[in-house]
């Protein structure tokens, strides 16, 4: 079956001249016809389905077939840009391969979050411990718990968010250390407790 699909693309497109492809539909059509059965098809997870109105900057260049596909993986997860693949077929071995060739935004990019204002307020409450509703407090105030959560919200690209926390931590560290207050490696993470003074 595959060998008969792959054929009748090969002989729809030797009758057309080489460079961009006007009639993306039937090269379409034919194309999901034999994709699940080519070797190397399922690289980077496309399946036939997933090429159905999708091919974009279509092109013959004898034996090969090239195409650019958008891919929105990443958006599942978050993120406000797809990955563009470009995807070259050799129609006479059936072999096939694709490159990442950039990124698209697909949708508005979230407000960028400037750590520095946070790391400042989060500073000066637990130096002068007070209250804020990211900290938890031991009685005594020698040390203190930050829920960073409250703060940076897990809502948006799993990657963003994990850069912003990991900036967030990384300064607020060093300036709660200047102000003599020290990260406790013995109990969770972000947590804090003053040192005692000699």
């Amino acid at each position: 079956m595959s060998v008969v699909n792959l054929g009748e693309l090969r002989r729809y497109l030797e009758t057309l001249l080489p460079g961009p492809i006007l009639d993306v539909a039937a090269v379409e059509s034919l194309l999901i016809a034999c994709w699940d059965t080519l070797p190397e098809s399922r690289e980077g997870g496309m399946a036939a389905h997933k090429l159905r109105d999708r091919l974009e900057q279509v092109e013959w260049d004898p034996p090969h077939l090239r195409f650019t596909i958008e891919r929105h993986g990443g958006t599942v997860l978050g993120s406000t840009r797809a990955t563009l693949q470009c995807w070259e077929l050799d129609v006479q071995t059936g072999s096939a391969g694709c490159d990442e060739s950039g990124y698209r935004q697909v949708a508005p990019r979230g407000p960028a979050l400037r750590t520095q204002p946070l790391v400042e307020e989060m500073v000066e409450h637990i130096v002068q411990g007070k209250d804020h509703p990211a900290l938890k407090w031991l009685i005594d105030r020698s040390r203190v718990f930050l829920r960073v959560g409250e703060l940076i919200p897990a809502d948006g690209f799993k990657q963003t968010i994990a850069g912003r926390r990991r900036r967030f931590k990384k300064a607020l560290v060093a300036q709660l250390a200047a102000a003599g207050w020290l990260e406790v490696s013995d109990t969770r993470p972000h947590t804090y407790e003053r040192r005692a003074t000699p």
